[in-house]
């Protein structure tokens, strides 16, 4: 039996956010790189921020993490975050 390696990224799009981080899975590290090429590219068109999960598809992130200050952020984007760190394994 193989253990099947996924490659997944997750990414906070907007630069004054108000959404949690979505993941993206890949069967690949091409295709992976080939998704963050195009959305490299497309950086022009907005912002956002991404990290590349080290301890797979489930790993969650913080708001340090991706470089946000809860002072600036909505009590409703807060209470939203809080709640997607809760659901995650």
């Amino acid at each position: 039996m193989t253990d099947k390696k996924e490659f997944t990224v997750s990414i906070v799009w907007g630069e004054f956010t108000e959404y949690v981080p979505m993941s993206y899975s890949f069967k690949t590290q091409a295709e992976l790189d080939a998704f963050l090429l195009g959305v490299e590219e497309a950086h022009g068109c907005g912002v956002m921020n991404y990290i590349v999960h080290t301890k797979g598809k489930d790993q969650k992130f913080t708001l340090k993490e991706f470089d946000l200050d809860q002072r600036d952020l909505s009590s409703a984007f807060l209470k939203e975050w809080e709640e997607y760190m809760e659901t995650r394994p």
